[in-house]
């Protein structure tokens, strides 16, 4: 794969909203860009732990079990929809300012992220791990800026909110965002099962 290439499929698929940068948008909005940034190696981490599993262990058992895709598409439902009910429910406090919105929350959202294998899968070289390295370098390169433009999306949205988008719109539009990211997860898993 061509340099140019790699990097405009990961930033377009990166930059696409989904689950992680949701809550990256929100971390943003609730804490701002500068308190939000230790959130990014949460995310970091995410990405390289699928990426590197699947490339080097991974890509074998789902060629030979594609039906592992399926498990994995399950939980990632379970997961994206249990956030969206926290979202929703999380209106008179915010997640963020209380801690609830987390490193943690953010490394499993990540883990589970449909992208992360389409990006070991579909977008990184399959080449052997000395030869991926620096392709694993501009990868993380671009999760981190991917990720500062979602923080940075939040904290602006923040600062430019007239009253009508208070915390708890926010709260209510992640958690809508990511229940439809969870519907759009279900019916993939049931159109790879007919």
């Amino acid at each position: 794969m061509h340099i140019l290439s790699f990097t405009a499929a990961l930033l377009l698929l990166l930059l696409t909203p989904g689950p992680t940068n949701t809550l990256m948008m929100l971390a943003g909005y609730e804490r701002g860009w500068r308190s939000s940034l230790r959130l990014i190696g949460a995310e970091l981490t995410g990405y390289l732990a699928v990426v590197l599993t699947v490339l080097l262990v991974l890509a074998p058992a789902f060629a030979a079990y594609p039906s592992m895709l399926l498990w994995v598409r399950g939980a990632a439902f379970l997961w994206v929809l249990f956030l969206s009910w926290r979202l929703w429910g999380a209106s008179a406090r915010s997640l963020a300012a209380n801690g609830e919105l987390s490193g943690r929350h953010v490394l499993l959202t990540t883990v589970l992220n449909p992208k992360a294998p389409i990006i070991a899968l579909v977008i990184m070289p399959q080449v052997e791990l000395n030869a991926a390295l620096p392709w694993l370098v501009l990868l993380s390169a671009i999760i981190v800026l991917a990720a500062s433009f979602w923080l940075l999306v939040g904290a602006v949205s923040a600062r430019g909110g007239s009253g009508r988008l208070t915390n708890g719109t926010i709260r209510k539009l992640a958690a809508t965002g990511m229940f439809g990211f969870a519907v759009m997860l279900a019916a993939s898993s049931v159109n790879a099962m007919v």
